[in-house]
């Protein structure tokens, strides 16, 4: 199994960021209330017998985690079409977005190296769902953090609102993010 990092009460992540959970996770979810339809469950015999009595009543079983197949890579484009992003959002022409927010040849020639790596990476639409996450926040007054990791040598994430680290004015690498 491909699982990676224990979280907490009996839930796993993998590679891949999914949630698995075990069965003792499973079974306190339930016991609060909670509807455990859509998890993940990593299979067990206590979790066969579980499906085998939902069976007999014609109730949905819960689905046991099975390790994807795909690349990391494949497999984040198969499920971007989940991911909540609303129409509006979808049809941002972002280097017009990021372009806009642009005033000297130095920001430009620095969005022009970026964009192309994120072209490169096919993480446009990441960047769209950025856009729509930052936009939601401002309009819902959350407060979200001023930016960690390699993520603040993207200057790109840095106008789109992501972070309030200027890579530019403190000269970090746009390859501290993409590592190439």
């Amino acid at each position: 199994m491909n699982l990676k990092i224990e979280l907490d009460n009996g839930r796993m992540l993998d590679t891949y960021g999914n949630i698995v959970h075990i069965d003792k996770s499973l079974f306190d979810l339930m016991y609060n209330g909670v509807d455990i339809s859509k998890l993940k469950v990593f299979p067990s015999e206590d979790i066969k017998k579980f499906n085998d009595f939902r069976k007999m009543y014609n109730k949905q079983s819960l689905e046991e985690y099975k390790e994807p197949t795909d690349s990391i890579h494949e497999y984040d484009k198969k499920y971007q079409d989940e991911w909540f992003i609303p129409e509006e959002y979808m049809k941002i022409d972002v280097l017009d977005y990021i372009i806009d927010k642009c005033s000297t040849e130095e920001q430009y020639q620095r969005v022009a190296e970026e964009y192309e790596l994120f072209l490169k990476h096919d993480m446009i639409n990441v960047l769209r769902l950025m856009i729509f996450l930052v936009d939601s926040f401002r309009k819902n007054n959350i407060v979200w953090g001023v930016g960690r990791g390699s993520s603040v040598a993207s200057y790109i994430l840095y106008l789109i609102g992501i972070h309030r680290i200027d890579s530019l004015k403190y000269n970090i690498p746009y390859t501290e993010f993409f590592h190439e």
